[in-house]
């Protein structure tokens, strides 16, 4: 069952405040396993990682 929550906010520091409680109300076990899947997406079987973009910028 999918029980997605959206939640809107007024601001930027609003929602990284909110972060920062959700991830504190983790258990340290709980936070590994969120880094290891994010590993696991990015990393496994992907030699180049993280896609990279670049842009130039030509100043006047």
């Amino acid at each position: 069952m999918n029980k997605t929550v959206i939640k809107i906010y007024t601001s930027f520091e609003e929602a990284e405040r909110e972060d920062r409680e959700y991830y504190r109300s983790l258990s340290p076990i709980e936070r590994l396993e969120i880094t290891e899947n994010l590993r696991q997406n990015y990393y496994d079987g992907n030699a180049q990682g993280f896609p990279r973009v670049f842009e130039i910028i030509k100043k006047p």
